[in-house]
């Protein structure tokens, strides 16, 4: 079996006990324990299961969970793209015949968390497999700085593929006085919640403006609940990291008008100066209701998983998804699809590939006429 069901008697084990008896009633038993979140990402379960047969059950099947983040980010749909392009359930049709291009046996679930944050601890610890990633958390939390001061560095972890770049965003409503960064302190700001990349890059821009955490009221809610709280007055402004246009964002702007602070002058310049991995970004008019282009720092996003994965197993993941991409054998109505391109992914990664990913891309290079 592979990596989780030799690591830990989960519900990898479960499931396969379930289709070993072949019967419909405990599989469903089994899918009652899962959370919603995990069931809606399971990949192509439904087809292949109704089709199960001995000869299929007796296959090996490997499980990959892949840490994304709440519902209302661009993690989510991503962690469901990724997971589509690297499945390959027992009984599927062949890359070739027009089926998955995915790893032979294995299936990969997309898993709802709490971000950024939340995956390099999972990832290090194994309590996952992969996750995604901000390239500044990844960095942070492999070198044990900045939020992760104090803490034991999670030199484990290792990049499959940097996937997009993602950009910072700083709300404020339409008719607010404040129209740039500095104008912050003293105010009541949305950072993010705790466990999310967003709240991590937030203190970083704070401290590139000269603003400590102390110089503003905090709060700490999903983008959503942030949202309500701004169009209700008890917030002056929100930072949230995400590919633009965020469906939340786009969402509020149908009722409500906003402004985007830009990133620039001097702060833009010490935040580059001591993360040179941050690019800059510009979020283009009309991703948003009313609001122009805005310059912006850029975030790459990371695939990230533990050094302890087998090389082989992420050398094939790494192949089929950018085997998958090009095949556009995946969701291509995906907002998030088009962003994600072979050419840019080794961009923006702070932080060690994992060799397994490594050789494919070496192998790509060497294979160039």
């Amino acid at each position: 079996m592979g990596l989780l069901n030799k690591k830990e008697a989960g519900w990898g084990q479960q499931f396969s006990a379930a289709l070993k008896q072949q019967r419909p009633g405990s599989f469903l038993l089994w899918l009652q324990k899962i959370s919603t979140a995990v069931l809606i990402n399971l990949v192509l379960l439904p087809c292949w299961f109704l089709s199960a047969t001995a000869s299929l059950v007796a296959q090996d099947v490997q499980f990959f969970r892949i840490g994304t983040d709440n519902t209302g980010t661009t993690f989510f749909p991503l962690g469901g793209v990724i997971a589509a392009a690297i499945s390959n359930p027992p009984g599927s049709r062949s890359c070739d015949q027009g089926g998955s291009c995915g790893v032979p046996g294995l299936i990969a679930v997309a898993q709802t968390t709490k971000g950024s944050i939340a995956n390099v601890e999972a990832v290090s610890s194994l309590q996952i497999e992969s996750g995604l990633a901000q390239s500044d958390v990844a960095l942070w939390a492999f070198q044990g700085t900045h939020l992760f001061s104090g803490q034991t560095a999670l030199s484990n972890l290792r990049v499959i593929a940097s996937l997009y770049q993602e950009s910072m965003h700083i709300i404020v409503p339409a008719d607010s006085n404040i129209t740039n960064i500095s104008q912050l302190k003293g105010k009541r700001l949305s950072l993010g919640e705790k466990d999310s990349g967003s709240y991590a890059t937030a203190l970083a821009v704070l401290d590139a403006y000269n603003l400590e955490e102390n110089d503003v009221t905090v709060s700490h809610n999903s983008l959503r609940q942030a949202l309500e709280e701004l169009r209700d007055g008890k917030i002056d402004a929100i930072f949230v990291v995400g590919g633009a246009p965020l469906p939340a964002i786009v969402d509020y702007t149908q009722t409500n008008s906003i402004r985007l602070l830009p990133i620039d002058g001097q702060g833009a310049s010490v935040l580059r100066q001591k993360y040179p991995f941050l690019g800059i970004e510009v979020i283009q008019e009309g991703s948003y209701r009313g609001v122009g282009n805005t310059v912006t720092i850029g975030i790459s996003t990371l695939w990230v998983t533990n050094a302890d994965v087998p090389d082989d197993l992420v050398y094939k993941i790494t192949r089929a998804l950018w085997n998958t991409l090009a095949k556009k054998l995946v969701d291509t109505n995906n907002p998030v699809v088009p962003k994600l391109r072979f050419e840019t992914a080794l961009n923006g990664i702070p932080i060690p590939i994992h060799p397994g990913a490594m050789k494919f891309y070496s192998e790509l290079e060497k294979a160039k006429p």
